[in-house]
């Protein structure tokens, strides 16, 4: 995992960073990996749980250097978490959506000692380890991917980087973005002068 000992003026390690923590966060408390390939570590002043699974780790890596090269751009709305169950159908999705991100402010001015963002960021952690408590257990046998919404434009330009080429983007059909008869459960939104996330989870209806 990143970190973030040294102060950056620029907020796109730190959003990715969190994304980080918020991917291994979701996979762990959803259960669809065995808890013994999940580490115990500290951060925002709170435990948070932490993959050592390199396939793992390494499709989760990837991904985040891709959200890197999209917030650096400037053109992504949705980071999601999407369960599927055996038949690959799309049962639960834990959206993070960008509704604003200013990637030319200055965090030296705005929140020079990163006080603010990180007392966001662990609201969310602690917001995140109580609200899976209340959704129901995924399927047997459940998988996951991580999607990304962006413009046609940026999906062009990233996939013709050369530093993208072992790991493209693929654009994946309506029916595999979530549920179809689904229903909301806000978790949190995330409020910086830099940034607001709205994090929600969208679920198949029984």
């Amino acid at each position: 995992m990143s970190s973030t000992s040294n102060m950056y003026g620029n907020v796109v390690p730190l959003i990715v960073e969190f994304l980080e923590v918020a991917i291994h966060g979701v996979l762990y408390y959803r259960k669809i990996y065995p808890e013994a390939i999940f580490t115990l570590k500290k951060k925002y002043d709170v435990p948070v749980h932490i993959s050592l699974y390199p396939e793992l780790n390494n499709y989760i890596n990837e991904t985040l250097k891709i959200i890197a090269k999209m917030l650096e751009i400037g053109s992504l709305d949705e980071v999601c978490i999407c369960f599927y169950d055996a038949c690959l159908s799309p049962v639960e999705k834990l959206v993070l959506k960008l509704d604003a991100f200013d990637k030319s402010g200055d965090l030296s001015e705005a929140d020079p000692y990163l006080v603010n963002l990180r007392e966001c960021f662990r609201a969310f952690m602690l917001k995140l380890s109580v609200s899976t408590s209340y959704l129901a257990s995924l399927p047997e046998n459940a998988t996951f991917k991580i999607l990304l919404r962006t413009t046609e434009t940026t999906a062009v330009r990233v996939n013709l980087d050369p530093n993208f080429q072992e790991f493209p983007l693929i654009e994946v059909e309506p029916k595999e973005n979530s549920p179809s008869d689904r229903e909301i459960l806000p978790l949190k939104t995330i409020v910086h002068d830099m940034i607001k996330i709205n994090a929600y989870f969208q679920k198949k209806i029984s």
